[in-house]
């Protein structure tokens, strides 16, 4: 007689869990046995804040026995980089932008992509990485002007076991006569904001 097995299913778990202003909603959890080989296991959360939510999708094939975390990837996404900072307490970021910070609102802008790094013992986000993208220019220096085309912003946070890190930098396009010019910055331990060039033959969209 023919074997029985599951090729996939799908479980949906529909209750709210409200932790302050954070509500948690949603969670699906999608098994596909591939082949006898293979198989995927994959959970999803939609993280909802005020008018703003986040669907992040956890990796539960990942072996744990070595190192107890998980990764979960941001799927979709309409929360800004300053709710995203807030959901970690992250609300005082300003310091850690290079350049001039207020010609281009970072913080009001949707985190594009990203990752959480989850610990099981105890089941904690101990850090992420994300991304913002902006069509807006970023100035870096006020005079002489120099402002960047092709922004983008990449955040690291790691909790630690005593005081949390976060790295931001900034990464953008100036151009210099008929060349463009990477220039790479984020803010160092110390406060200073460095600056990094790089001579790049690509051009700016505009």
């Amino acid at each position: 007689s023919n074997g029985f097995s599951v090729v996939t299913l799908s479980v949906e778990l529909n209750k709210v869990l409200t932790i302050g202003s954070i509500s948690l909603e949603n969670l699906k959890f999608e098994f596909e046995n591939a082949s006898e080989m293979s198989h995927r296991l994959l959970a999803t959360l939609q993280i909802s804040e005020t008018n703003q939510s986040m669907v992040i999708e956890f990796n539960l094939n990942q072996n744990t026995t070595s190192t107890p975390t998980i990764s979960a990837q941001i799927k979709e996404n309409s929360i800004t980089f300053g709710s995203f900072l807030g959901l970690f307490g992250l609300k005082d970021a300003n310091t850690h932008i290079p350049g001039s910070p207020e010609s281009t609102n970072f913080f009001d802008l949707v985190v594009t992509s990203g990752m959480l790094e989850i610990g099981l013992e105890p089941f904690e986000i101990i850090g992420f990485q994300c991304e913002v993208k902006t069509i807006n220019k970023f100035t870096v220096l006020e005079n002489p002007l120099i402002s960047l085309e092709q922004v983008f912003l990449t955040a690291n946070y790691t909790k630690g076991e005593s005081t949390p890190s976060l790295d931001i930098a900034v990464e953008g396009l100036f151009k210099l006569s008929s060349v463009y010019v990477k220039l790479i910055g984020k803010v160092s331990p110390d406060g200073s904001k460095e600056f990094h060039t790089i001579v790049t033959n690509e051009s700016a969209k505009m």
